[in-house]
């Protein structure tokens, strides 16, 4: 079995917090903090893998990959109202481009024997590796899996 998959999404957002003034004579305005957030996250993915029944055993192995780029702006927007004084404060802008990797490589193999005609013991073992490269850094993983697991039938209707 063999398959793929290729992604392309944007998203957009626009949020609008309205804080209420605190309750002291003569308080300021509300404050208005305004985020707004653009997405595009583009990714592809394949996957194979292969089955093949032996006599006692079947053997179940794959292997899969995903890479996934995410480029974002994030900016949000918070007001200073004028003070007292009259003096003016100009908004403060916070935020800016960033943009994620992320690379995923899984692979995988069982075997399942019938120990009885309603009993097989599944052996096996995976991997999983993931790695995403940020701006600011990169995250590593790394892990190895050992399986096994029993099936039983209690009844031959099952």
């Amino acid at each position: 079995m063999l398959s793929y998959i290729n992604s392309d999404r944007e998203e957009t957002a626009f949020d609008e917090t309205i804080l209420p003034p605190p309750p002291i004579p003569d308080p300021p305005p509300p404050l208005s903090i305004t985020e707004d957030r653009s997405r595009e996250k583009t990714g592809d993915q394949g996957e194979i893998q292969y089955i093949h029944q032996f006599s006692k055993v079947n053997l179940i192995g794959g292997v899969a990959y995903s890479e996934t780029d995410t480029d974002e702006v994030v900016s949000i927007l918070l007001p200073f109202p004028d003070p007292p004084s009259g003096c003016f404060a100009p908004p403060c802008e916070i935020g800016g481009p960033s943009t994620t990797t992320a690379e995923q490589l899984r692979g995988y193999l069982y075997a399942n024997t019938n120990v009885t005609s309603n009993l097989v013991l599944t052996l096996g073992v995976s991997y999983f590796d993931y790695e995403e490269r940020r701006d600011l850094g990169l995250y590593e993983e790394s892990i190895v899996s050992p399986k096994f697991g029993i099936q039983w039938a209690a009844t031959p209707d099952l």
